[in-house]
Order: structure tokens, then C-alpha cells, then sequence
């Protein structure tokens, strides 16, 4: 992939009134490659070996782009038409309240983050990806469907993504985004994030957090084991260790018996590289309470243990709670609520 450099300027790709500002509840503060992070830079991803990422926008030709900031390397990179783009100056998203939620397809809740800095110029919204080891941010395109992302390979296109909302107006259908919670980044040998959401026990009693990674291109559920510095999944029948995960923390959600079907409000970590939907799920193995993949495909559970794939036929998945209705349906399975 072409890499070119630019410093920042204004071209004329779009008609742009900038006396038209986008109210925000959050800031874009101006950097440089060479400066220091300002106060509340967001963090949002962070390359294969575990470096942080974080986002920023610039103009490229009359349009504002997402920037992929790495510090550390002093590297700020978009890309523009498959073109990589060494960005030296740009504006840092800095602030709070923001939450990650999962989309496809050109998808957008009406608080995404969006890097346009006039309502007459094309929105470009902030998403991530995880592409091999990494967790990428980029550029999601509505008119196109994608997610773009820069790597060391070229520009690389998904259509199943995060996308970066805030939580000032955070509405998903009738039910706030607060009550669903949020992803946190961690590392196993760190500890859970705080309002880590509780999935089970292991067979010596040590607990164990709901948690999520990608492996092959599946974002699949983990279980996190923080006394054991464990974040281990499963696939292709092995149980397999990583170094980093995302938490499902501050979620208001209850464990409920499967009972044939996917309920509509079961709990999504992502997908699979085809597109199938994976839900959580946990069940008894062994002395253990271990969380693990549920898919509508097989409706089996499928946990992590003994460095093996295991399958579970009875077992409960994860919900999230919801109003009068769905209180009514807990108290008749008598659910378990964290």
C-alpha cells in the first residue's frame, strides 16, 4: 500500500461551512506526532504486541478523516482511497462516557461518534476491529457498508465492527446503554476491570469474568480467571490462552436456562469470520460453573477446560434484563442475577 505524508490542510472534496459546527459533549484537541497525549485522550485499541492506540481526525482534501494515533511510535496514519497517510498534526478525541457497541453492515445508533466537524460534510464514524492480535480503530462508511482500517498488510475492510458511541443520548431501541455495559481492554496479567461481570467458578472455586477475544478472525467469549492470569477461549476443539481480552463490565444481566432457542435479549460478543452471531453461555463441567460460545447454528454450549474443547447440552445463557416483561420471565426461571 502507497504511504504518502501530509500535514494537515483543508482541500475542497466537500462543500464545508466550518462557521457550521457539530455540537459535541466531548473534544478533539490539537496534536502532533512529536507531542504529548493531552488530558482524556481515548484510548481505543492497540496494536498485535499490545501497544495503545488511539483516535484522532484530520482534513484530507475538504473531508475530516479518523487518524490512528500510536504514540509510542510516534506514528499517526489514515487512509484515504487505499492510501496510506502519514498524518503529523490532528485533533485527539479526549472525554468520557463512551461506550463501544457492536454493528454490521453500515449500521450506526443515532449517538455514534462521528469525526465531521460540519453538518454538510459526509460523516465518517469511529469503529475498531480486531484484526489478528491487534484491535484496530478506523473509518466506518455508511454509503459502503465497512468498517477501513489501516495495517502493516494495506488497508483492510470489515462489515462487522464496534462502533464508538457516546452515552449522552446512549439509546438502543427502549433500553439505555448503561444497562448493557460496555467491553473494557485489559491483559491477563493485570487485574479485571472494575464491574467485570461475574460468569462462574473453576473447579478449585477460584471465579471466573465474562470476557471476549478474537482468534482467527471469531471474536468468541473468554473466560477470565484473574487470580490465574487467564484469558482462555476455545476452538477447533482446544482450549487456548491470550494474552489480551475485553471485559463485559457495569451490565445489568442475569444467567437464564437455555431452553431450545436464542432469546432475544441474549448477550452478543461479536461474531464469527462468516457472519454467525456467538452468544454466551456457561454451564457445569467437572466441578466448574465455565463460561463459554453459544451459536444459533447448534445451540450448544462449548467452554475452555482441561486445554480441551468441551460441549454442554444443558446450560444457561446470558441475558440482558429488561422492564416489567422481562422481570416477570426471570422470576419464573428464577434466574441468577449478577
Amino acid at each position: 500500500m502507497e504511504c504518502i505524508e501530509h500535514t494537515n490542510r483543508i482541500g475542497r472534496c466537500a462543500q464545508v461551512d466550518r462557521a457550521m459546527t457539530i455540537p459535541q459533549e466531548f473534544e478533539w484537541i490539537p496534536g502532533t506526532v512529536s507531542g504529548g497525549l493531552p488530558p482524556m485522550a481515548l484510548s481505543v485499541g492497540r496494536e498485535p504486541e499490545g501497544t495503545p492506540i488511539y483516535v484522532g481526525r484530520a482534513d484530507y482534501n475538504g473531508c475530516t478523516f479518523p487518524v490512528k494515533i500510536v504514540p509510542e511510535k510516534q506514528s499517526a496514519h489514515m487512509t484515504v482511497d487505499r492510501v496510506n497517510i502519514f498524518v503529523r498534526d490532528f485533533e485527539i478525541l479526549c472525554g468520557s462516557g463512551f461506550r463501544w457497541i457492536r454493528s454490521a453492515k453500515g449500521h450506526i445508533p443515532s449517538n455514534a461518534v462521528s469525526c465531521q466537524k460540519s453538518s454538510e460534510e459526509t460523516a465518517l464514524y469511529v469503529g475498531r476491529a480486531h484484526h489478528g492480535e491487534g484491535l484496530i480503530p478506523g473509518r466506518i462508511d455508511t454509503a459502503v457498508g465497512c468498517l477501513f482500517i489501516s495495517t502493516e498488510e494495506g488497508e483492510m475492510s470489515y462489515i462487522s465492527y464496534d462502533v464508538l458511541v457516546h452515552d449522552h443520548q446512549s439509546i438502543v431501541g427502549s433500553q439505555r446503554i448503561d444497562d448493557r455495559g460496555q467491553w473494557v481492554q485489559a491483559a491477563c496479567y493485570g487485574p479485571v476491570p472494575a464491574g467485570a461481570v461475574r460468569a462462574g467458578h473453576d473447579s478449585d472455586g477460584t471465579e471466573i469474568y465474562v470476557g471476549r477475544v478474537n482468534h482467527e478472525g471469531n471474536t468468541i467469549p473468554a473466560k477470565i480467571i484473574p487470580e490465574k492470569k487467564m484469558a482462555h477461549t476455545q476452538h477447533n476443539g482446544q482450549e487456548i490462552g491470550k494474552s489480551h481480552y475485553e471485559a463485559l463490565c457495569s451490565a445489568q444481566v442475569s444467567w437464564v436456562p437455555f431452553l431450545g432457542r436464542i432469546p432475544k435479549e441474549a448477550v452478543s460478543c461479536g461474531r464469527l469470520k462468516n457472519g454467525e452471531q456467538v452468544f454466551i453461555g456457561r454451564g457445569s463441567f467437572m466441578g466448574s460453573l465455565t463460561p463459554g460460545k453459544v451459536l444459533q447454528s447448534s445451540k450448544i454450549l462449548h467452554i475452555p477446560f482441561g486445554w480441551n474443547e468441551v460441549e454442554i447440552d444443558e446450560f444457561e445463557i446470558l441475558i440482558y434484563n429488561r422492564n416489567k416483561g422481562n422481570d416477570q420471565l426471570n422470576e419464573e426461571l428464577s434466574v441468577k442475577k449478577y
